[in-house]
């Protein structure tokens, strides 16, 4: 009798923990469906307000602009001229979070050097149609070209600056064009990688992700000189993927590490001034 007693409660043990098992596991797909589904809202974080000029301290010189994309959006964006002629523009692709008016702190000691500033601003971000993806933000980083181009710019002419996920705009873009330089402040090899950071209970999340902006499969491509600013103890990224991006790009090529910056902590700790000292060596 003591034995059938146990034999019955191992079944039901064994019963119940494969119902547990199937329902961590039904847990588990579902959200992972979740994250497939919805994974740009988790990615792209636009304020999807107008900026206002009037945060700008540039002597008035802002120039709002209207640029078309191939696939027929009017995006608008900030521009403002070089103080010379013969001074370069730099084309500004921010990160994931905001909206060009969040960056105003990071160009102002480049409009005071004399550089010319276009501010890309996104589908999706800053009053502007349509929603953000991988190969949106490059077709709207060809319209900007494609603006400054117009308007007497060449692709020598322009800096390419790319800040977090702008790092894989304007690594995209470098790749193709004949920049002047290019300009990566707290970049990624690849976006699997801050994905694995953050979703490390899902090892096989690089399969699942539509936008991927593998900028390690890129840089090499890139043959303009290089300047890398990576924030020491960054919090979003982790300071290793944009090294490995660094030993994987092409010289001429710069490395500026602040140890005790966070993720968007560079300027605090003078990457403007960094900025400026690599663009004088061009």
């Amino acid at each position: 009798m003591l034995r059938l007693y146990k034999k019955e409660l191992k079944t039901e043990l064994l019963a119940g923990l494969r119902k547990v098992l199937f329902t961590l596991g039904v847990l588990y797909f579902a959200m992972v469906a979740v994250l497939f589904v919805k994974q740009r809202d988790f990615i792209y974080l636009p304020d999807k307000t107008a900026p206002s000029k009037s945060l700008v301290n540039a002597d008035g010189a802002v120039q709002d602009i209207e640029v078309h994309t191939e696939d027929d959006l009017s995006l608008k964006a900030w521009f403002i001229a070089p103080d010379k002629a013969n001074m370069p523009v730099i084309l500004f692709f921010h990160g994931n979070a905001g909206n060009i008016s969040n960056r105003l702190f990071k160009i102002s000691d480049y409009i005071e050097a004399g550089y010319g500033v276009l501010m890309a601003e996104y589908r999706g971000y800053g009053g502007n149609p349509s929603t953000p993806s991988e190969e949106g933000l490059y077709a709207d980083a060809r319209a900007y070209f494609s603006w400054l181009n117009a308007h007497g710019y060449k692709d020598e002419d322009l800096i390419l600056y790319g800040e977090s996920l702008g790092s894989g705009v304007a690594t995209e873009m470098a790749a193709q064009r004949k920049v002047k330089a290019l300009i990566l402040e707290a970049p990624f090899a690849r976006l699997s990688d801050p994905a694995k950071k953050t979703y490390f209970f899902i090892p096989f999340i690089e399969h699942l992700m539509h936008d991927k902006f593998l900028s390690i499969k890129k840089i090499d491509a890139v043959h303009a000189p290089t300047l890398f600013l990576i924030a020491g103890k960054d919090e979003v990224l982790g300071a290793q993927t944009g090294l490995n991006l660094f030993e994987t790009a092409s010289e001429p090529k710069t490395l500026k590490i602040f140890e005790n910056a966070s993720h968007n902590g560079t300027y605090q700790y003078g990457a403007s001034a960094q900025v400026l000292l690599f663009l004088s060596t061009l």
